[in-house]
């Protein structure tokens, strides 16, 4: 240590002790500090001479430290000095055990960090991060450069920014700007600039990159602007300064979607997400949603959330019919949340062969087709107008035939010229009108009755027919057949995770290697960002490219990241005195159980199922009835009506 900084002063000439050092980044380090109080202090200390305006910049946010900003951030306290006089840095109260948020909402960190850390704590977190922006924004600060680096989260959901020398400072109409910025984290409007130190920060502007990570909170690390595009693959900046936002309801018309095996949209309340829409398109450069209405949509979530009956650690919006982490883990095998431990699994107490007696007992009811033509006709006149009409018509016929007949026994000589005049008296149309008026009136009228007709029958084999009886009884056999698989499907994985030993242990080597702590050949920020979306962490989770599209990952990429992974397997020793990971064995009892509880409720409501679609099809036969015979009666007899005028 630079022997001059062994010792740091207060304004007023106070000595400070430096202890070790505990931090580093890209301007100074961070060191514990002896005070003569209980409070613990750290100092951070710039490596270069600090400006006169940088001086400035912090001697304000001194004078504005209260005990709010003392909550939410490592905010600077008092200014340290040298030995000279010179200021070298500032003292902060030291944060204690929190950690960076990215290990929060990185679901593979999380494990590691936060492994009792469910989904409700995550709504509090981001709910805390909202309220953390409101403090700052009150004393008339913007954060400027928000990221997932300056924000750490404590055990208990707490909340609290770092490097706040960043943050752009304002007062008396002067302006200390933040001149740093993560592209990921930055508005739509801001991308693209070369430097920031002209262009002043806004609320605005915070209430983006405080969107990004309360999203990432919620969506298990899935970026925003990071999905699935119908079209060429555009980089993330892009994406963003196109809001093309992931998880739109426009989304399909953008030409993205959101990664494989994400959580839905719907899994928050559909004001909260409107919050995200309004603050990622296009208005969003305007005026994006008040911190004030985020934070009421957080604690909403926050108590209207509710616990699987399967699994405790889910928590899920209690507007879902069922829980999606149970969904995930069941029907595609991802699981972001460590499961609770279980005794095992074990298909005893249940008498399958009783409930599927119970649920044949349940007969359907007898089928009934629709048939119109058994309902009784009316014979109606047909109007004297139309007779006449008629009538008039076939004298025009019988005039046609009769004028060359004629002429042909009488006057054999005109009979050449009768012949065309009785062609011309049999095609005049000379009460074609009359009579079609009356002919199309009934074909409307039976067209009309006829499409009624054809919806009020397909209406009836929808709802009153027994194929929802049917269908269902025959998803109710399937269940009963994977159920009878269960136990000998249980068997077989159990064994081939003894078989799988040496990949499992493999596995769990390479999940200790987070792509994100890694210097990878041409693997930057943004594109571990991109990776971490997709669900891929750790060296571990590499393999998932060989299945997945992610955007802008071609063979040269794919081959430095198998490169990095192939390296680190080198270095795996195979135990074989070491039996089946718990954790493998636990996860694999969870989800047999899961299967277990899932196909015996279907199995045991089965009966009461179909009794109550039985009920439904015949209470739909009773309240159509009335409406089938109106229907059918005018059907029968608009086809009669119809062959009349024919």
């Amino acid at each position: 240590m630079n022997t001059e900084l062994e010792n740091l002063y207060s304004k007023t000439k106070v000595r400070y002790v430096i202890h070790q050092r505990i931090g580093s980044g890209g301007e100074g380090e961070v060191y514990e500090v002896a005070t003569s109080g209980s409070e613990k202090y750290v100092a951070k200390v710039y490596r270069e001479k600090i400006t006169r305006e940088k001086a400035e910049k912090l001697d304000l946010m001194v004078q504005a430290f209260d005990e709010k900003l003392q909550e939410i951030a490592a905010w600077p306290k008092e200014l340290v000095f040298n030995s000279r006089g010179e200021v070298v840095g500032f003292l902060m109260h030291k944060i204690g055990a929190y950690k960076p948020i990215h290990e929060l909402f990185n679901p593979s960190a999380r494990r590691k960090h936060f492994p009792n850390a469910d989904w409700s704590f995550l709504v509090n977190t981001a709910r805390n991060v909202v309220a953390a922006f409101k403090t700052i924004h009150s004393h008339g600060f913007v954060v400027g450069d928000v990221n997932e680096g300056n924000l750490m989260v404590s055990g208990s959901s707490l909340v609290k920014f770092i490097d706040c020398d960043s943050f752009q400072i304002s007062k008396d109409q002067r302006m200390y700007s933040c001149e740093v910025g993560v592209p990921m984290y930055t508005p739509p409007e801001m991308q693209g600039l070369s430097t920031f130190r002209e262009r002043p920060r806004t609320t605005n502007h915070d209430i983006f990159g405080m969107a990004v990570i309360c999203f990432q909170l919620l969506f298990m690390g899935r970026h925003p602007f990071v999905g699935v595009y119908s079209g060429p693959d555009t980089p993330l900046e892009k994406a963003i300064e196109k809001h093309l936002f992931a998880y739109s309801r426009n989304g399909s018309l953008k030409g993205i979607q959101p990664p494989p095996d994400t959580l839905p949209s719907n899994s928050v309340q559909i004001e909260l997400m409107g919050l995200f829409e309004a603050a990622f398109d296009e208005p969003g450069k305007i005026k994006r949603p008040p911190l004030s209405t985020w934070f009421e949509e957080f604690t909403y979530l926050k108590n209207h959330l509710k616990t699987c009956s399967r699994e405790p650690i889910h928590k899920y919006f209690q507007g879902l019919d069922s829980c999606p982490w149970c969904q995930m883990e069941n029907r595609k095998g991802v699981i972001f949340f460590t499961s609770s431990r279980v005794t095992g699994f074990s298909l005893k107490d249940f008498n399958l062969d009783e409930q599927w007696r119970k649920i044949l007992n349940v007969t359907p009811l007898d089928e009934v087709t629709l048939d119109y033509s058994k309902y009784p006709i009316q014979n109606r006149s047909v109007p004297i107008e139309y007779l006449f009409f008629r009538m008039l018509r076939v004298i025009q016929k019988i005039a046609a035939f009769a004028i060359p007949t004629i002429f042909f026994f009488t006057e054999i000589k005109l009979f050449i010229f009768a012949v065309p005049v009785a062609f011309i008296v049999y095609h005049l149309k000379l009460f074609h009108s009359e009579i079609e008026r009356e002919q199309q009136k009934r074909a409307n009228a039976f067209n009309n009755v006829k499409l009624r007709w054809k919806i009020l029958e397909e209406r009836w084999n929808r709802e009153a027919t027994n194929s929802l009886f049917e269908k269902k009884l025959q998803e109710l056999g399937e269940v009963k057949s994977k159920y009878e698989r269960l136990g000998s499907e249980y068997n077989r994985e159990r064994q081939q995770l003894h078989a799988r030993r040496e990949e499992l242990q493999l596995r769990q080597f390479l999940s200790n290697y987070f792509i994100s702590q890694h210097s990878i050949p041409n693997i930057g920020d943004l594109r571990k960002l991109t990776l971490s979306s997709f669900g891929i962490d750790t060296a571990a989770d590499i393999e998932k490219l060989r299945k997945l599209k992610v955007p802008g990952f071609g063979g040269f990429l794919e081959g430095h990241l198998f490169a990095w992974r192939n390296a680190i397997s080198k270095r795996f020793k195979f135990d074989p005195t070491r039996g089946i990971d718990p954790e493998e064995v636990n996860r694999l009892d969870r989800r047999f159980e899961n299967l277990r509880v899932e196909y015996q409720n279907k199995l045991t409501s089965g009966a009461e199922v179909l009794t109550n679609i039985k009920r439904q099809i015949a209470n739909n036969r009773i309240s159509m009835k009335s409406e089938i015979e109106t229907a059918g009666k005018a059907y029968r007899q608009a086809e009669y009506d119809l062959k009349w005028v024919k």
